[in-house]
């Protein structure tokens, strides 16, 4: 599968950075060609034999795989990524969640910047804020696609010189600062319950919940590749959810969110191999 997706999309420098863009990012970063390139290049995970025929169409992600370059540095861009629930039941499923994360780190990715449309669980995180998380909440995420033996904590993926970069990187794109927390993740597709989940999921800790990111950082944490999350909010803490407006509010920011990625970029360079 690596070595199919090289050759697709033409790999001639290694990716440094990986980004994997959740709900309402994936059209948020563009990149521009690698060196001697006319263009970046780009193939659906689907035309990868290990997903072929395996990948549901869920609207904000494309599934699409790029390779570029932001200012020089060799990246690739995973605009929509597979989660947990889509078939929640099917063994196949967690192969290829797993997988989509291995596919960065196996064409080079050396770092990861992991990205996700979150709820807010505090009235003081209204809609709009982006929250960089410091730590998960596991309590109530469902398995996790490791193998017996894998014993990691997704906590130690988290990357402290990256975050201060990412907040360093809001700061100077948004001229307001990003907020610290814990994300808890659920399964879903369902949204957890105004009345009661958001309360319990508050009184553990909780800043933000959601339905991703933590799968990304359990592979890193295998595979010890430093991660960055960065979530942007896009529902408050007692309204009514809605996907569609969790899309609108993102797409509403998605050049805010691509220049805070960019800049995330340019301040990780000198720290790469």
């Amino acid at each position: 599968m690596i070595q199919h997706a090289r050759e697709r999309l033409a790999v001639t420098h290694e990716p440094k950075i990986g980004f994997i863009l959740g709900t309402g990012w994936s059209g948020a970063l563009q990149i521009d060609p690698v060196e001697g390139a006319k263009h970046p290049t780009s193939l659906k995970l689907e035309e990868l034999a290990s997903f072929r025929g395996n990948i549901r169409q869920l609207d904000g992600h494309p599934r699409e795989l790029s390779y570029g370059s932001i200012d020089g540095t060799p990246v690739l861009v995973l605009r929509g990524r597979l989660h947990l629930n889509e078939e929640p039941h099917s063994a196949k499923l967690y192969e290829l969640v797993r997988a989509q994360t291995e596919l960065l780190i196996g064409l080079g990715c050396t770092h990861l910047v992991v990205t996700a449309a979150v709820g807010s669980l505090l009235g003081t995180i209204p809609v709009g804020s982006i929250v960089i998380p410091d730590g998960f909440i596991t309590l109530f995420a469902p398995a996790m696609p490791l193998f017996s033996g894998e014993f990691v904590s997704p906590e130690d993926a988290i990357s402290s010189p990256l975050r201060e970069l990412a907040l360093q990187s809001v700061q100077e794109v948004t001229g307001k600062e990003a907020r610290s927390g814990a994300y808890a993740m659920v399964l879903g597709p369902f949204f957890e319950g105004r009345k009661y989940d958001k309360a319990i999921l508050r009184m553990v800790g909780a800043s933000v919940v959601g339905m991703s990111c933590l799968p990304e950082a359990c592979i890193a944490a295998v595979h010890s590749v430093p991660i960055v999350v960065i979530t942007h909010v896009t529902n408050n803490d007692s309204e009514v959810h809605s996907h569609e407006t969790n899309q609108h509010r993102s797409h509403e920011k998605a050049q805010e969110l691509g220049a805070i990625l960019t800049q995330l970029a340019l301040r990780m360079r000198p720290s790469l191999p």
